[in-house]
């Protein structure tokens, strides 16, 4: 038997040479982002790539959700932040000006400055189609920079 991490799934060869693979990790956290200044900047906004968001997303909104979405105007949200188990209320809106998705509102606050978040922390988020909502959480924190 042998594990495969880079595949996630348990290989069985057997004397006939057939390979079986057994899924064993499904990786739900869809959205996998480095923050960046303009992320924890003074816009309170999380900028997520258009492409993520009509892949992950879209496909599992209801039609009247995605019109919002396009009719610039927001949308409010619920994110639930995985790894503290808290909800938070954020606006979701389509950027034409950056061809990107974003979650404002309270971002800054709810999120940066509450989890401590700096650049190059790596976090993801997914679309929960039956709660209708984001999930969040924080993948990798980098450290700080420290001055001798």
């Amino acid at each position: 038997m042998a594990y495969s991490s880079t595949t996630s799934s348990l290989a069985v060869a057997s004397r006939s040479s057939v390979l079986t693979e057994l899924e064993i990790y499904r990786d739900e956290w869809k959205i996998k982002k480095t923050l960046t200044k303009s992320d924890l900047g003074d816009q309170s906004r999380l900028l997520i790539y258009k492409g993520c968001v009509e892949t992950h997303v879209l496909p599992s909104m209801a039609d009247a959700v995605k019109y919002v979405l396009h009719s610039k105007d927001r949308l409010r949200v619920s994110v639930w932040d995985y790894d503290t188990q808290s909800l938070h209320q954020l606006d979701f809106k389509y950027w034409p000006s950056s061809k990107s998705y974003v979650l404002t509102l309270k971002w800054k606050k709810d999120f940066v400055k509450r989890r401590n978040l700096k650049e190059n922390d790596q976090i993801a988020l997914f679309w929960d189609p039956d709660a209708s909502s984001f999930w969040f959480r924080v993948l990798h924190q980098s450290l700080p920079y420290i001055v001798s």
